[in-house]
């Protein structure tokens, strides 16, 4: 390796890392598993990758009733890897990931989704999005908690807009005791 390879952030190699283990870990024949998803670009170096999992994971159960197969890289082996175009559908976390979802797309036909949902209008949207994917409608009563949590957050930033304190434009403090 010459010293022009090492050019770049380390977002180029987890990019290569990704596309290197599922273009040589999976099986060419893999039978589809019901119910069951992907997380693909999950790296231990982005910052609250642990609990944006463990979200997506909780997300998809009670949205959609899915569980994780593998989650590249996170607390995943080899073996998940190997079999890693059983589940219906990617979720890409980072963009690191997404020439990895392309290679499995073509690989195994399996769609995918680009983006993390933070927020709760966000989220609503992406759920939405995979559920067009999975030809299913995320679970009724999680959208609207979703829905109302939005609306009161929504509220909220209206309210302090309103009673934010004017600016003094006198230019000294204003210290009334």
């Amino acid at each position: 390796m010459s010293r022009a390879d090492l050019g770049g952030d380390y977002s180029i190699g987890l990019t290569e890392v990704y596309k290197l283990l599922v273009n040589n870990l999976p099986c060419k024949e893999q039978k589809k598993r019901k119910k069951v998803f992907n997380i693909i670009g999950a790296s231990m170096g982005s910052y609250r990758a642990a609990s944006d999992v463990w979200e997506l994971q909780n997300l998809m159960r009670e949205a959609f009733g899915y569980e994780l197969h593998t989650c590249l890289c996170h607390e995943t082996s080899v073996d998940e890897i190997g079999d890693i175009g059983t589940a219906e559908i990617n979720l890409v976390m980072r963009q690191e990931g997404l020439p990895a979802a392309e290679v499995l797309k073509n690989k195994f036909d399996m769609p995918f989704v680009v983006s993390a949902p933070y927020g709760y209008a966000a989220t609503l949207t992406w759920l939405e999005e995979v559920g067009k994917i999975l030809g299913q409608l995320p679970d009724v009563k999680m959208c609207a908690r979703l829905r109302l949590k939005a609306q009161n957050t929504a509220s909220l930033k209206m309210y302090a807009m309103m009673m934010g304190r004017k600016k003094n434009t006198s230019g000294s403090c204003d210290r009334r005791v």
